[in-house]
């Protein structure tokens, strides 16, 4: 009974093996091993290079924002250099204490830049005021004529 489930088997086994060629060696079969480790590494490689790739990206745009809020920076110090030369004194008497008392208010605003933007690497701002001996508007006008030079000067 078993030898007529078993006849038709041996039979399908036979066919197969005589269209099938017999493997001598597992040398096919390592060389595939060996071709998916190297997949894997070049994979590995590849996200390397990816990442890598990001990371330089990321530092390129911090050094771009650094020269942004430099630039922000300057600009702040030039409109404290512009509202000090338009300073409405009203009508005090002008003397050397009013003009140091505003230029004490701006120097203040002008601190704050380099609080505000303290983050940045080489910010330089400092306060140059030095008023001469005529105590007029057009003279406190003239101190901040040139911006790179006086008033809230960032370099």
């Amino acid at each position: 009974m078993t030898d007529t489930f078993t006849r038709p088997a041996r039979s399908l086994k036979q066919a197969l093996d005589r269209q099938l060629p017999k493997r001598r060696d597992d040398s096919g079969l390592t060389t595939l091993e060996w071709l998916l480790i190297v997949a894997a590494v070049a994979g590995l490689a590849a996200l390397a290079v990816v990442l890598v790739t990001n990371v330089i990206s990321d530092t390129s745009e911090q050094i771009e924002g650094q020269s942004a809020r430099k630039t922000a920076a300057k600009v702040a110090g030039a409109r404290i250099t512009g509202r000090a030369a338009d300073h409405d004194f009203g009508t005090a008497t002008l003397s050397a204490t009013v003009f140091d008392d505003a230029a004490d208010e701006y120097e203040r605003d002008c601190e704050e830049i380099e609080l505000v933007y303290s983050d940045v690497d080489d910010l330089d701002v400092t306060w140059t005021y030095s008023a001469g001996s005529t105590f007029t508007a057009a003279a406190w006008e003239a101190l901040f004529a040139d911006p790179e030079t006086q008033g809230c000067v960032v370099t």
